[in-house]
């Protein structure tokens, strides 16, 4: 089973700046990747009183099924396993989580039955990349059931001393309010948006 470590630094953007960072960037609509994220739980959200999340993403080009725990703020550790269009989604479709090898490694490991995950939400993603400074920047507009919103995500390079200070780079660089983001689980549960743009 691959572990991977992650450190990623997140931020809501307005409207504004979001269309600025496009135009900075010369990053265009019609480029973007299609994101289809459906989450599953299981009755008791024993993922969720575990800091973690399992999703199905469904992209333009790929399909991934993924297990996230938060380790810090900004770290956190995902496991992946790729899987054709056609099956995530059908697995969508059904309801029916079914993990590949990796996650069913991770499922024998921390004692967890396939069969006792049901979906608790999904929301679509229009997702545009660009590396800055060697890091990769990424331009998520999201819908959500209630609301759009607007987010920047850093992902930093492993063994970077002090990688927040990129985000913080990125943050002045750019005139950047820090509006500090929650993870897109949580914002798909909200029926409101965590900052009002008006």
């Amino acid at each position: 089973m691959h572990k991977d470590i992650e450190t990623e630094y997140k931020n809501i953007l307005s409207p504004e700046e979001y269309r600025k960072l496009l135009s900075l960037f010369d990053l265009h609509l019609n480029e973007a990747k299609h994101q289809h994220n459906m989450y599953f739980d299981t009755e008791s959200l024993r993922l969720k009183a575990n800091h973690s999340a399992l999703r199905i993403r469904l992209s333009d080009t790929y399909a991934h099924l993924t297990y996230k725990q938060s380790l810090t703020n900004a770290k956190s550790l995902e496991v992946t396993d790729k899987v054709s269009q056609a099956s995530a989604q059908a697995m969508m479709e059904t309801g029916q989580f079914q993990p590949g090898a990796n996650l069913s490694a991770l499922f024998q490991e921390i004692g967890l039955d396939a069969s006792e995950l049901r979906t608790i939400g999904q929301f679509k993603t229009t997702r545009l990349e660009k590396n800055w400074k060697k890091q990769k920047l990424v331009l998520d507009a999201c819908s959500f059931y209630t609301y759009n919103d607007y987010e920047l995500e850093l992902e930093v390079e492993p063994g970077e001393d002090d990688p927040k200070r990129y985000f913080n780079e990125f943050l002045s660089s750019y005139h950047i309010t820090r509006r500090p983001s929650k993870p897109k689980i949580a914002r798909m549960q909200l029926d409101k948006p965590l900052y009002p743009f008006e």
